[in-house]
Parts: structure tokens; sequence; C-alpha cells
């Protein structure tokens, strides 16, 4: 089962990189679009706390090659600034971004909030974002953790975002992932998602699947907008 997770996300990267070349709209650009998203469907094999090493040992492959397969894609960057901007993040925010990654959303986060918090499985993604980072000259407290047991106390943040983090947990996880970011967030902070389409691939989830999610973790607020085809950007308030 390891080698057949591990070829279906290679094959994921390699229609990422097609994704990148072909920015053409039309018919073919939307379908490697769902192409890509419903490969994603691979996490189902690795979903659960339990199989999370499989996922930190694939970064470890992954990580060098992250950015260009993508973070490079047509709509993805436009996609993360847009939530950002419907977020307000700003000088008086601190932010938590959980499964931080390479920094899609950290590294823009750290040029508006006060200050920023990155977290995730992989000390390999966590060493390149830590690069880009000190060549932008930008302030990112870093940390290797999992958000079903977040190591900070409550209260402690405005703002929590993270982006394609929540495919990898159970249903379970993901009411305690939830619960553990509501914990964290201050009394009226943001929390921002950036995710894909449940009626493309299930690995994610549909808006009605978000929002009982969300209001069962006792958040409220739940906004949900689709954005260019395939992403799903998701805000709701404690």
């Amino acid at each position: 089962m390891k080698r057949r997770w591990l070829a279906r996300l290679t094959l994921g990267a390699a229609l990422g990189i097609l994704w990148r070349r072909e920015r053409a709209s039309g018919e073919l650009s939307r379908w490697l679009k769902h192409t890509i998203i419903r490969g994603a469907q691979t996490a189902h094999l690795v979903r659960g706390r339990e199989r999370s090493s499989w996922v930190r040992r694939f970064y470890v492959f992954m990580a060098p090659a992250y950015d260009l397969a993508f973070l490079s894609m047509p709509g993805y960057r436009h996609s993360a600034r847009d939530l950002l901007d419907q977020l307000e993040a700003g000088p008086e925010d601190v932010v938590l971004d959980v499964g931080c990654g390479t920094g899609l959303l950290t590294l823009p986060l750290a040029e508006r909030a006060k200050k920023v918090v990155g977290l995730d499985l992989s000390p390999e993604m966590l060493a390149r974002l830590s690069t880009k980072a000190a060549r932008r000259g930008l302030s990112i407290d870093l940390h290797q953790g999992s958000v079903l047991d977040l190591p900070f106390d409550d209260d402690t943040f405005t703002l929590v975002t993270t982006s394609f983090m929540l495919l990898y947990l159970t249903l379970e996880e993901k009411e305690r992932a939830l619960a553990e970011i509501h914990r964290v967030l201050a009394p009226g902070g943001r929390l921002g998602c950036l995710s894909s389409l449940g009626e493309i691939a299930d690995i994610f989830l549909t808006g009605e699947e978000w929002e009982k999610l969300l209001l069962g973790a006792g958040f409220s607020d739940v906004q949900i907008k689709d954005s260019d085809d395939v992403f799903r950007l998701v805000r709701a308030q404690k």
C-alpha cells in the first residue's frame, strides 16, 4: 500500500507541473484541475493519526519540489491571497498557520500581521519555509507538531489559518482539530481554511459538511466561497 500511495502522489505532483504549464482557459485547463484534485483521493490510504509517519516521509521526498509542483499552480496563490484579504489579516493579528508547509499562507501573513506562528508535521517543509522567510527578512516562529494537540495556550491567537491539511484527518480527527483551533483562538478570533470541493473528490468537504463541523466545534458566522473551479475558501468566527 505504501508504494501505491507514493506512486499516486508522485503522479499527482507530475500533474501539478502540467497544471502550472497549462495556463490557457477552457475545458483542458478545467480537466487538469479536476484531475489533480481527484488525485488527492490517494490521501484516503494514509488518513488518520496512526499513518502520519507516512505523510512525513512523503514530504521528505516532496519538499525540494513542492513549490514547483504545487505553489505555482494557476489560481492557488490567487485563492490564498483572496482568503487572507477576506479575513482582513492585519498588523494587530497574532496568527497561527496550521500545516504551514513551505509558506503559501505563512509568508504573506508575516508581511501583514503582528506575529506569525507556523506549525507542521514535516521538519523538511519547515526548513524550507525558514530559508524562504530568512531570504525575505521575515520573522516566523516555527514549530513541529500536530493540529490534534496544539502546543499553545487557550485564547492565544486572533487568527488561525490552514491550507489543504484537514484532508489527512479522519472525521473524528477533524472534529478534534477544529476543537483545538477553537480553543487557541481568542474570543472574536477568525478561522480561515483553503481547501477544495467535496463535490469533486470526497477526500474534501462539501459546503454542508463544513458548516456542520464548524458549528459543532462552536464557531459561528460560517462563510464559504468557491474560487477558480476547484478551490474552496472557508471562514468562521469564534
